[in-house]
């Protein structure tokens, strides 16, 4: 049997030990919580860049649509310019032969 100041002895160690233990576990947690973070904002650095590329798509999808409803108005003109051309010259041939 323990005497009261081996037992108290014994108790003592096992407190040091599990305060150990909870230090280490303490640094775990610590430099673990530190890791999540870091990859919180890589991922929130990802999510930006997505967003951004995204971003760039559809800018660059309304540029082409815009282009392309220039490109349109162009052809209506030319087209409008030929027609007009045309009739003129019909004109002119007209006013040439009377």
């Amino acid at each position: 049997m323990l005497s009261g100041r081996d037992s108290l002895a014994l108790f003592n160690q096992r407190i040091s030990d599990v305060r150990g233990e909870i230090d280490g576990i303490h640094h775990y947690l610590e430099k673990n919580s530190k890791r999540l973070a870091g990859f919180r904002q890589e991922k929130a650095a990802q999510y930006r860049e997505l967003a951004r590329v995204r971003l760039d798509d559809i800018t660059a999808g309304k540029i082409i649509d815009g282009l392309n409803g220039t490109d349109r108005a162009v052809l209506r003109l030319l087209a409008q310019k030929a027609k007009a051309q045309k009739k003129l010259s019909g004109e002119i041939d007209a006013s040439l032969n009377r």
